[in-house]
């Protein structure tokens, strides 16, 4: 049993939906591709307005968090933009000091955090995998996918 017997009927309805909008193709053609960049904007957006109110000492360092995990992720994903996004994110650490929004301890524990973060995902990575290689040989195949294929593929 393969992933369409699951949602299969789901998938071919949107299919379909997509079919009969074709105006519809390029908006989200678009959409797909802007998507992230958008809920990026949001985030700083929220970042921008909690700034000014109690607490944003912590919304803060939950972005040194962030920014060294993206770093480190994108390190291990390409080593030259990992650098830049490094960079980048040690930046971000060295303005939250700079504008006095926190000390040097706070960055250092929302730097540490992130390479934590950034650490536990990489390292779970091979298990993960495993893990899922190995349901998809048992009764689980259809929770876990099917090894790649698509229904678009096995039509």
């Amino acid at each position: 049993m393969d992933g369409g017997a699951i949602d299969g009927s789901w998938y071919l309805a949107v299919l379909g939906f997509a079919r009969e909008t074709p105006w519809l193709q390029g908006v989200m053609a678009i959409y797909t591709n802007v998507g992230l960049v958008l809920l990026a904007l949001l985030a700083v957006m929220t970042w921008w307005r909690m700034r000014s109110r109690e607490g944003a000492r912590m919304a803060a360092a939950l972005w040194v968090t962030l920014a060294v995990a993206a770093a480190l992720a994108l390190l291990f994903a390409t080593r030259r933009t990992g650098l830049v996004a490094l960079g980048l994110a040690l930046l971000v650490a060295f303005s939250r000091m700079y504008l006095g929004a926190h000390y040097p301890h706070d960055v250092l524990a929302g730097a540490v955090l992130g390479a934590l973060v950034a650490c536990l995902g990489l390292s779970l990575r091979r298990p993960m995998t495993a893990l899922v290689d190995h349901l998809r040989d048992g009764a689980l195949r259809p929770l876990v996918g099917s090894g790649g294929r698509t229904l678009a593929a096995a039509r």
